[in-house]
């Protein structure tokens, strides 16, 4: 609402302190362990280290950092939101503003395969790049990651539910909808080579795209099942 009452500017790398100093029970202070390293060039919206390298998309640009701090643009990948990254023997691949893109070392190339469709989150296994468009699978082909083949299309329809995310964990595919989990295995089918494995279904789903991450062997997330109030999961 643009005439809302109050307005909330929440502190940026902050973290309260309880104490009561007569004036005030508490104040702010700057995160423990936190160093300014560098600046970049704009607003921070993911990143991952690739062969000993730190990569980010900061503002609308793929940026390399060394060990100073010193952040070199590599190319444009657009404005979005948060960015997935995932990488192969020879590319790194970004996810950004629904778009995918590759950085081989050396050149920056997008995905302008109409079949692809707008890429919402994706990851690299077993050869292939597989995107997700919030209905459906999508992976490229395993000669030309730049190229995808409509046939090739494969789907999570446990639970009508948009798909939001997907990850892999002990080299299995994990197709993260809003109300579900469904696990998928490499059985090198001639069309689209993974099959849903019976049985690994989990009542439960995340709340977004990055509402998940790899931890301890396992998948922690933020969600829950049909019409239950969202919670962390392990």
């Amino acid at each position: 609402d643009n005439k809302a009452q109050v307005r909330t500017s929440y502190p940026v790398n902050m973290i309260p302190v309880p104490v009561r100093s007569g004036i005030s029970n508490g104040y702010l202070r700057p995160g423990y362990g936190l160093v300014q390293q560098g600046v970049g060039p704009g607003a921070d919206r993911g990143g991952i280290e690739w062969r000993g390298v730190m990569y980010r998309v900061m503002g609308t640009k793929l940026v390399s950092i060394n060990a100073a701090g010193v952040s070199s643009v590599l190319g444009d990948v657009g404005p979005g939101a948060w960015c997935s990254f995932d990488y192969s023997f020879d590319r790194l691949s970004i996810s950004s503003g629904g778009r995918l893109y590759y950085w081989s070392g050396s050149t920056l190339t997008q995905v302008t395969d109409a079949d692809l469709g707008p890429s919402i989150d994706h990851v690299w296994v077993d050869g292939y790049f597989m995107s997700t468009d919030g209905t459906s699978l999508v992976v490229t082909e395993l000669t030309d990651p730049t190229q995808v083949n409509p046939l090739k299309y494969g789907s999570s329809e446990v639970d009508p539910d948009p798909l939001l995310g997907l990850m892999t964990l002990k080299n299995e595919l994990l197709a993260l909808n809003r109300n579900t989990i469904e696990f998928f295995d490499n059985t090198r089918g001639d069309l689209f080579a993974f099959q849903r494995i019976e049985g690994a279904l989990i009542e439960k789903g995340v709340v977004g795209t990055h509402a998940k991450c790899r931890f301890a062997q396992s998948v922690a997330f933020v969600g829950g099942g049909r019409n239950e109030p969202p919670s962390v999961y392990l």
